[in-house]
């Protein structure tokens, strides 16, 4: 099965109430500023170095493994368990939003993300064994799945179906509801749209990159929005702004005219920069031709598709292919792993738009008829979020059906996975590079794994 997850919030869960009224759950570190960005373990613990000098390094490591967890490995979907002390009760829900910087949220905790809850289940009704798995010190941490077994064949009688309180709502929706505007966008249609800045002198490579991502415009994975969109006599200005608001993703396509137009820095790149600190929209920087890329802060912190030492103008046109399909994985990864997940539980969001939100207070309309159903289904969604599974030597591999490889040990997940999908590829024979002579990325060397020792 897929991943499961448990949170401490709090001593004693002091602010898992908080919690549960406003959907979200945060962690602390609030110096560090966004973690957007951050795509290793050692770029996260540099990131908590930097915001907390004073900190010892053994915890100072700890908790950069925490927080990395917290942004890169939770997926939507996944099912989480959060701890109320005061109530002696543990709430069961599932992760249900990417990643977002909410200081205006949670001033002391400001990494959030959102959370359905559905569920509220006594600490006396899981067996000794299952409380003790869910006993750590550890912020962030997967229990045992034996935890989840033990839920599955719990007596109705000893839980609360659907009980927990009607979600009141976030600042971010109070702002943007009101008695015309009730809601002012599905969740689904802004969850797949993709933004693409470039220059115009530049035009060849956004028609390069249009032909890559037709065939997910193709399926509804996505939908990609640049400025030949625009429908002449249109506001074009309001047209552009309207969509850097709705984008979940944002390709830049960079180069010295990119860098050079007044209109990006001044109007795009500020957008696209704010919604990444507050809402996690995920910024993919593809090197087009050599420049002032790495000596811009602003953009530089966002981990290039490819690196700035080699631009798609000293590629050859298979090299840039590869860079594109690349690309067009990473997009997927982040898009298409909560609309499969959505459709495999029959889970709805009350952010869908689908019905009006409840009135505070009011009690909340059952969307799964008991704890048992609610897991198997969990369950189901998550088994079927894996393609291919191999053993070796102690090490579990896995590619997810979005691609994404993911590797275990001792029914720990290992984070980040690509130094040990190295060491295990030196060690049954499969090249560390392409066909090209590129190092291959983590998908291309756990796929080769994988395909090895399958056989």
């Amino acid at each position: 099965m897929g991943r499961f997850w448990m949170i401490r919030v709090g001593e004693g869960g002091t602010l898992a109430r908080l919690f549960e009224r406003t959907g979200y759950i945060g962690i602390g570190w609030e110096k560090t500023g966004t973690f957007a960005g951050i795509e290793t373990l050692s770029g996260m613990t540099a990131c908590l170095a930097r915001a907390y000098p004073a900190e010892n390094p053994h915890s100072l490591r700890n908790s950069a493994a925490i927080a990395f967890k917290f942004s890169d490995a939770l997926a939507i979907g996944d099912p989480i368990v959060m701890d109320d002390g005061a109530r002696r009760e543990y709430l069961l829900g599932v992760v249900a939003g990417n990643y977002e910087f909410r200081p205006d949220l949670f001033p002391d905790h400001p990494h959030v993300r959102r959370v359905d809850w559905h569920h509220r289940v006594s600490r006396d009704a899981l067996s000794p064994r299952s409380r003790s798995k869910l006993r750590s010190m550890l912020t962030l941490f997967e229990p045992d799945e034996s935890v989840l077994v033990d839920l599955k064949g719990m007596n109705p009688a000893q839980f609360g179906a659907n009980d927990a309180p009607a979600r009141e709502p976030s600042p971010r929706q109070r702002s943007v509801r009101g008695p015309d505007n009730p809601e002012k966008e599905s969740g689904a249609t802004r969850s797949n749209r993709v933004f693409v800045s470039y220059s115009h002198a530049d035009r060849a490579w956004l028609n390069r990159l249009q032909v890559h991502l037709k065939p997910l415009e193709r399926l509804g994975t996505l939908t990609l929005w640049d400025d030949t969109r625009i429908e002449a006599g249109s506001p074009w200005r309001e047209e552009i702004e309207k969509e850097l608001d709705r984008a979940k993703v944002a390709v830049l396509l960079i180069s010295a005219d990119f860098l050079a137009s007044d209109f990006i820095t001044t109007n795009e790149l500020p957008r696209l920069l704010a919604a990444a600190e507050r809402h996690g929209t995920l910024i993919l920087p593809v090197i087009l031709s050599p420049c002032r890329f790495e000596q811009t802060p602003s953009l530089s912190r966002f981990q290039a598709v490819n690196r700035p030492s080699q631009p798609l103008v000293r590629m050859r046109r298979a090299g840039q292919d590869d860079v594109f399909v690349a690309l067009s994985h990473r997009i997927e990864s982040a898009l298409q792993d909560s609309q499969n997940i959505r459709a495999a539980t029959g889970y709805q969001s009350t952010r869908s738009g689908s019905a009006p939100s409840p009135r505070r207070g009011a009690p909340r309309t059952p969307r799964l008829p008991d704890l048992k159903d609610f897991v198997e289904r969990i369950t189901a969604a998550n088994t079927a979020r894996v393609n291919r599974e191999v053993a070796f030597e102690g090490f579990v591999v896995r590619e997810m059906t979005s691609g994404s490889i993911e590797v275990f040990k001792d029914g720990g997940a290992i984070i980040p996975v690509k130094p040990v999908l190295r060491q295990l590829a030196s060690k049954i024979g499969v090249s560390l590079l392409n066909t090209n002579g590129n190092p291959r990325n983590t998908r291309q060397l756990g796929s080769e794994l994988i395909k090895k020792l399958g056989r």
